[in-house]
């Protein structure tokens, strides 16, 4: 039979129209297509990078020099995009995005209130420039330690998960 439709006295005829498939015949293919569908497995779900990274960190060391501040913090807010720190004193805040293992982040806002250790103030600093040279850099999380490196590989942040509630 040909594929195209043929006319015949004033109707458009195919060869699919004329065709008639019993319905018994088309139950058995079809059920073992189901069921064969319902025995593959299914690819066990990456974690996303986001969640990965969110939640609450312990900072350990800032471009390198280690810190031993219980209160040095720093979130990320998965669902949000943002990241905020602390050390103790000002809180230093901005947005952020992952594309694979690369971090993009905004130029870090801070509060500006006077600290009564001098100390404190220099490590915030070294803190908000460590966040600006983190932009474009890698992340990586082993064993709940997050580590960010600038785009040429230097360490800029070291931190330690700190446990869920």
């Amino acid at each position: 039979m040909p594929l195209l439709p043929q006319r015949r006295s004033g109707r458009c005829l195919s060869s699919i129209q004329n065709t008639r498939i019993p319905m018994h015949k088309l139950t058995l293919p079809l059920l073992a297509t189901l069921l064969l569908a319902g025995c593959t497995s299914t690819p066990a779900a990456k974690p996303d990078a986001g969640q990965a990274l969110h939640g609450q960190w312990r900072l350990t060391e800032i471009s390198g020099h280690g810190i031993a501040l219980p209160e040095a913090l720093i979130q990320f807010d998965g669902e949000q995009q943002a990241v905020s720190a602390s050390l103790g004193c000002n809180r230093i805040f901005g947005r952020y995005q992952l594309q694979r293992d690369k971090l993009s982040l905004s130029t870090p806002a801070t509060t500006l209130m006077a600290c009564a250790d001098p100390e404190i103030s220099q490590l915030e600093q070294r803190l908000s420039r460590a966040l600006e040279a983190a932009d474009g850099g890698n992340y990586r999380i082993e064993n709940d330690v997050l580590r960010l490196q600038a785009a040429d590989g230097t360490a800029v942040l070291k931190a330690h998960r700190q446990a869920r509630p």
